[in-house]
């Protein structure tokens, strides 16, 4: 079987697949043109000419059924693997009743494939083009932008071309490093620098998170060691640095056999879990409350501590929070950038605090990009801030100078 990311060169006049051999995948033309051909009375009859772009094979990523075609190289061309073993994952995710339509439709389209070639049987054979339907092509398009992300993403797991960088958490009170962030990004030799909102909800979706999740746990790991080993009085009794955080995936938190999994990796790593802090966002946690305090107790009884981040963004209320081994709270950007020239981002971040407080609990506003925002959030009770104020997220060496040399507000 073809590997999902793999790219095959067909010669000009190859065989691509043959009518009646199993079916195991689709291909996605990069560059070149593939001929579709049938079987009719003995004679063999072009049905299609598809350039870059297209898709052909599909019908093998929803049955088990042999082609219903044949395909050849009508140019040198260039063709990306779609195997079956990703639709499925994708097809998994999606609605049952959307899973139910689609395989009736392949269903009625087998049954009756011989009446959709009439053209073929009449001798009047016209070569199928790419379609012009304005919604068709835009779905066309998305779909696969998707897969060719896809193919992108695994491709670059095993090339390791992710790489973690660091954003300071300050004290407000006189802008000491308590610790740092790690964010992950994307470095594509194509296309530079991909965001993560542009993949980490893919990766989850088709389980690439996993893979992914386990090299940022163990990346991050690396990094804190490698921080204590260069500046060691960093880590001593009176220094104020004390943690590096990891942000946790939904994938990670589905069951507890993910719960073990990342305290595995993190105990292999041979981190100091003291200084590691978890972070999971408000929605995560209230997907399903019971599973997720089942795994935030196993992690504190582990020895990390914990975060929940975005908070404001969903519906968590004291009554809920408190049934949570939570050791700090993440305001979300988008009320502390607007709280100063909006008054329900300023009651709203206020609330938190209060919140926060109640249930003793250290509190980080995110989205800091002003010491107006910084004397504010100290009013209120606010205890750490991130943002560009102190710094973007930079790779680990800037990270452990800026330590080094920061020295507060």
């Amino acid at each position: 079987m073809a590997q999902e990311h793999q790219r095959l060169v067909f010669n000009s006049g190859a065989i691509i697949f043959q009518e009646g051999e199993p079916g195991e995948c689709a291909y996605l033309i990069e560059s070149g043109e593939v001929e579709i051909s049938i079987q009719k009375d003995g004679t063999q009859t072009n049905i299609a000419l598809l350039g870059p772009g297209d898709l052909f094979g599909e019908l093998a990523l929803i049955d088990n059924k042999s082609r219903t075609a044949s395909a050849r190289a009508a140019s040198d061309t260039e063709l990306t693997v779609i195997n079956r073993d990703f639709f499925d994952r994708v097809l998994e995710g999606i609605d049952p009743t959307i899973k139910y339509v689609l395989r009736l439709i392949i269903k009625r389209f087998r049954s009756h494939q011989d009446s959709l070639i009439s053209p073929a049987e009449s001798g009047e054979v016209q070569l199928e083009t790419r379609p012009v339907d304005d919604d068709f092509s835009s779905a066309h398009e998305l779909a696969i932008d998707r897969i060719r992300l896809f193919n992108e993403l695994k491709s670059a797991i095993d090339n390791e071309e992710f790489q973690l960088v660091y954003q300071p958490i300050n004290r407000l009170e006189d802008g000491q490093i308590v610790g740092f962030e790690s964010l992950i990004r994307w470095h594509n030799p194509q296309k530079g620098i991909i965001p993560p909102i542009k993949f980490i909800g893919l990766a989850e979706q088709t389980e690439l998170i996993i893979p992914l999740g386990a090299w940022i746990l163990k990346e991050a790991s690396e990094a804190l060691q490698r921080l204590q080993k260069q500046l060691p009085e960093k880590f001593s009794r009176d220094s104020r640095f004390s943690f590096i955080s990891i942000n946790l995936s939904a994938i990670q938190l589905k069951d507890m056999e993910q719960v073990d999994r990342v305290i595995q990796i993190l105990s292999d790593s041979g981190v100091d879990e003291n200084y590691v802090k978890l972070e999971i966002t408000e929605s995560l946690l209230m997907a399903d409350a019971e599973l997720a305090s089942a795994a935030l107790k196993k992690f504190k009884d582990y020895g990390v501590t914990l975060a929940i981040d975005d908070f404001g963004t969903g519906y968590s209320s004291l009554n809920s929070l408190h049934q949570f081994p939570l050791d700090t709270l993440k305001i979300d950007r988008s009320f502390v950038v607007n709280m100063l020239k909006d008054p329900q981002s300023h009651k709203i971040v206020k609330s938190i605090i209060r919140l926060a407080q109640e249930l003793e609990m250290d509190i980080v506003a995110e989205g800091v990009e002003g010491h107006h925002e910084v004397k504010e959030l100290l009013n209120m009770g606010c205890h750490y801030a991130q943002g560009y104020l102190i710094s973007k997220p930079i790779p680990e060496a800037d990270a452990i100078q800026f330590l080094a040399t920061y020295e507060g507000w």
